[in-house]
């Protein structure tokens, strides 16, 4: 008795700092149980809805060092250690997770508000994440809502999961009778256009369930404002998320083609979902649901599917403003979109923008992304560790291919496309194939590289350089590059053409480089460098 007694007595000062922590920061205490002692653990925060959504990088992303066991803090297993780290006031309310920085298993986000004290286990033996504190109420009440989503989106069949063809290819309806199997349930149904007409009708039996409403209920009074709506507004975007995606996912023209006479009811039926996702704005304030601006993007984007306009031209139906910039925002930061619809409507948006942060960023990327640009002139390395620019290559055309190991994508793309462009094109003065690679690990480059998997032996290949996050390369970042593959064709004087190529297929590749290459014919005083 006297050995808890003399516990209780030396966790008594904690309980202390807790009720002297400033007014509205917040204190977080983590326990981390795992068989295989853990040194440490990474903690990522977001205290900006739009760059959580964006998945940009944090607010706070520190390596928190965990302490050893000892008996006068409480712990007593080999296996545990612990952590503890305050949040100031102006970082709240704020999306926390939490990162094992051996196994890469995340838990999280978790929302928390001002005046939060929170005790956290992470025990990885039973495989349960423990909460106590005054957020317990806030994480009970997101475990529910997700629990919940992910249980009824897994029983009911999804009208949104392939498009809207008529009769599918005999390869795509094996590939699903083989997920089926798998999962000994109808995983992916095949579904008529009529059959998805009728599932949209339905019009979200989720949110019909009792459940839904036995949570609103409990948690009313129990979580802070901006916390119980932020949940709930987060969950209802999940559900309109998929909804909006479909919409947009099936491609709307091809339904025009495929079911015409379907074409008036689905406008109908997208404007009623439109009214209900207002109507659930108003009563759930979405005051810092990241899940909400994604939403409405995919609304849209639907939108602008069934309208036949671009995104920029639907927006202004928009009636929030500050909602109307962040989504579009949102939308043209993204690569895709500029390298598919160019930047005539981003430049239209941004005279527009009052938001001085988004203005800021979205001048930078209109900048970066203006065909002609010169190519910022930063160092990567080659095998021999030796710094390689893509300007020392200037006078030539360059393409250059920026992969990653385990990108089954790139691999694709190299087997079907890519080596025969270099094939093509190794022994030509006026051209060069750089391989970039992302691979945060100079041995794994190596590998890969070795292996042509990822690009072929006959291309010049360049690496980071970078162990960490490799995507902090100032060229890489310069151009918000974050993933693979991509592709950049530079011209002879060593200017952007573009930010990417629309058709990445061997055939748009090559019509590219043959109208660079008929320009350098016009021009015969350009010298070939490398």
């Amino acid at each position: 008795m006297k050995h808890y007694t003399l516990i209780i007595l030396l966790l008594t000062p904690l309980s202390m700092a807790l009720a002297q922590s400033s007014e509205n920061g917040a204190w977080i205490f983590g326990e981390v149980y795992s068989i295989q002692p853990k040194e440490n653990i990474r903690i990522s925060l977001w205290n900006d809805a739009f760059k959580m959504a964006n998945s940009e990088h944090p607010a706070l992303n520190s390596i928190i060092p965990l302490n050893p066991p000892s008996i006068y803090a409480g712990t007593i297993s080999q296996r545990s250690r612990d952590f503890n780290m305050e949040i100031p006031p102006n970082m709240l309310p704020a999306w926390i997770a939490f990162e094992d920085t051996l196994s890469g298993f995340s838990y999280g986000p978790y929302l928390i508000s001002p005046s939060d004290s929170i005790k956290i286990k992470f025990d990885q033996i039973k495989q349960q994440v423990i909460f106590a504190g005054p957020a317990r109420q806030s994480f009970e009440m997101s475990l529910g809502l997700s629990q919940l989503l992910e249980r009824k989106l897994f029983e009911i069949p999804s009208m949104l999961d392939f498009s809207a063809q008529p009769s599918p290819r005999q390869e795509l309806l094996d590939r699903f009778e083989a997920n089926n199997k798998r999962f000994r349930r109808k995983v992916i149904p095949i579904l008529t256009p009529r059959e998805r007409l009728k599932k949209m009708k339905q019009t979200l039996p989720i949110l019909k369930e009792d459940e839904f409403a036995l949570i609103e209920e409990f948690y009313k009074n129990r979580v802070p404002e901006t916390v119980y709506n932020t949940l709930i507004n987060d969950f209802i975007s999940h559900v309109y998320f998929r909804i909006f995606y479909g919409f947009h996912g099936y491609f709307f023209r091809d339904l025009k083609q495929s079911a015409p006479e379907l074409v008036d009811i689905f406008a109908q039926s997208f404007s009623y979902l439109e009214n209900q996702v207002d109507s659930l704005a108003s009563k759930y304030p979405p005051l810092f649901s990241p899940n909400y601006l994604k939403m409405q993007e995919y609304r849209m984007l639907g939108r602008a599917a069934i309208d036949d306009k671009s995104v920029y031209e639907v927006s202004h139906l928009e009636a929030d403003p500050d909602l109307r910039e962040a989504v579009l925002t949102a939308h043209f930061l993204k690569r895709n979109v500029i390298i598919r619809e160019g930047i005539s409507d981003l430049g239209k948006f941004l005279v527009e923008v009052q938001n001085p942060i988004f203005k800021e960023r979205l001048e930078t990327w209109y900048t970066a992304s203006t065909p002609g640009l010169q190519v910022p002139d930063h160092a990567f390395k080659d095998e021999e560790g030796t710094d390689i620019r893509i300007t020392d290559f200037k006078g030539k055309i360059i393409l250059l291919n920026i992969w990653l190991t385990g990108c089954s994508s790139c691999r694709s793309f190299n087997e079907y496309h890519l080596t025969k462009i270099v094939q093509e094109y190794q022994n030509d003065p006026e051209v060069s194939i750089i391989s970039l690679s992302l691979d945060q690990n100079r041995e794994r480059w190596l590998r890969s590289k070795a292996s042509g998997h990822y690009s072929p032996e006959e291309s010049i290949h360049i690496w980071t350089g970078y162990k960490g996050n490799s995507t902090e390369h100032p060229y890489l970042k310069y151009f918000n590059i974050t993933s693979a593959p991509q592709l950049q064709l530079i011209d002879q004087d060593g200017k952007l053409t573009g930010l990417g190529l629309n058709d990445k297929t061997y055939e748009g590749i090559r019509s590219e480089i043959e109208k660079l290459k008929s320009h350098i014919k016009n021009q015969p005083n350009k010298t070939l460098s490398k």
